[in-house]
């Protein structure tokens, strides 16, 4: 997977840390407890399917005259694109490696 998620190193200027956060797990100097290692990792993935309906939801909207009236969840996620272009596909690029690193991180007690 971390072929498929790594991008460039603009992580510093996104506000995002991925491709660091991924290095140190597979180099071995991150390590987590499981327990806590499953809840972080429960957590981003419940966010990244968040943030995934909202890029399918700003994708229709983008590529649709939509007439009918926005729902709640459409009206944040074009309301986030508009006040902060570009952000949720980057976190939807970005959280895949945060979550490959808690995975590799993540130790058994002996």
């Amino acid at each position: 997977m971390a072929g498929e998620t790594r991008g460039t190193r603009s992580d510093q200027s996104s506000g995002y840390a991925g491709d660091l956060f991924l290095q140190l797990a597979e180099d071995g100097r991150l390590r987590m407890n499981p327990d806590l290692a499953d809840r972080m990792i429960a957590d981003l993935e419940r966010t990244l399917a968040v943030l995934n309906a909202r890029m399918r939801m700003i994708r229709v909207w983008r590529s649709a005259s939509v007439d009918a009236e926005f729902t709640d969840a459409v009206m944040d996620a074009v309301f986030q694109e508009q006040t902060c272009p570009g952000q949720l596909e980057r976190a939807v690029i970005e959280l895949p490696k945060y979550l490959e690193a808690l995975r590799l991180a993540r130790q058994v007690s002996p």
